[in-house]
C-alpha cells in the first residue's frame, strides 16, 4: 500500500515537494502553501479515501524549525 499512496501523493504534488513514509504507517508531503493547495489536497483526500478507505489531514508546520521537527516526529508515531 505505501507505493500506491506514494503514487497518489506524487500525482497531487508533482513539483518536487518532499514526500516521505514514516514506518509502515503515515505518509507525509511537505509542501509550500500556495493558492491551489486546498484544491490539490481535496483531490488527494478523495483519491486516497476512495482507493484505501483511509483518512488524511492537512497540518500546517510551525514557523520555527525545532517545533516543526517535533510536530513531524509526533505525526510519525
Amino acid at each position: 500500500m505505501p507505493i500506491l499512496i506514494g503514487r497518489d501523493l506524487r500525482a497531487a504534488f508533482p513539483g518536487g515537494e518532499t514526500l516521505s513514509l514514516a514506518r509502515a504507517g503515515p505518509a507525509f508531503a511537505l509542501v509550500t502553501a500556495r493558492h491551489d493547495l486546498p484544491l490539490r489536497y481535496a483531490r488527494l483526500r478523495r483519491s486516497i479515501q476512495a482507493t484505501f478507505g483511509t483518512q488524511t489531514r492537512m497540518t500546517p508546520l510551525p514557523g520555527r524549525l525545532p517545533e516543526a521537527l517535533r510536530l513531524v516526529d509526533e505525526l510519525a508515531r
